[in-house]
């Protein structure tokens, strides 16, 4: 009996990475845009929801404090890659269960749901208390860098393009990756 390949990771990227991405592109110092270089080498199967694509792209244009560090061209180049890379899933309608504290999150599990993605990584506190929801495990850049590299390591199905976009280490966390996280307790009735 032959031994099936192993199936690409498949993750739900939150507009926060992509923005992240879009500050410091560099993917030896922004886990964000290591995740998203990985995916572009194929390492992973991106899955962008529409409404993470056009938040990202509205707040980086409408807050005055990214707007300046931000350039149009690069908001291009990185829409290209999402073209050419992600499937981007259509925005959801009608009623989204409550998962997260936040109800404006909630969108994005939804969405990991359908898409059959293992993973939705993002820099959202709400969400990354959850830790695991519906069989999506919510994680930061940093972490899902270590799945890929443990991915790396243990398969041979990886391309050598793939292999090469993971970086060895993660790179520095993020400020907001390196606060102590409380798990979620959900309201009492």
């Amino acid at each position: 009996m032959t031994e099936r390949p192993a199936r690409k990771r498949r993750a739900v990227i939150d507009a926060n990475v992509l923005i992240s991405t879009l500050l410091n592109s560099d993917p030896a110092r922004s886990a964000a845009a290591a995740v998203v270089m990985a995916a572009d080498a194929g390492a992973f199967s991106a899955v962008v929801p529409a409404e993470a694509i056009d938040e990202a792209v509205r707040v980086a244009a409408s807050k005055p404090w990214l707007a300046a560090r931000i350039s149009p061209d690069a908001v291009q180049r990185l829409l290209l890659i999402l073209g050419r890379v992600a499937e981007v899933a259509p925005p959801l309608f009608g009623p989204i269960p409550e998962v997260s504290r936040d109800p404006g999150d909630d969108f994005l599990v939804a969405q990991a749901v359908r898409a059959g993605t293992e993973f939705l990584v993002t820099r959202d506190k709400d969400l990354l208390d959850l830790e695991e929801v519906a069989g999506v495990r919510i994680v930061d850049p940093v972490a899902f860098l270590a799945v890929l590299r443990s991915t790396r390591e243990r398969s041979d199905t990886v391309s050598p393009v793939a292999r090469a976009a993971i970086p060895p280490h993660s790179p520095r966390p993020h400020p907001a990756e390196k606060r102590d996280r409380k798990p979620f307790q959900s309201p009492r009735l």
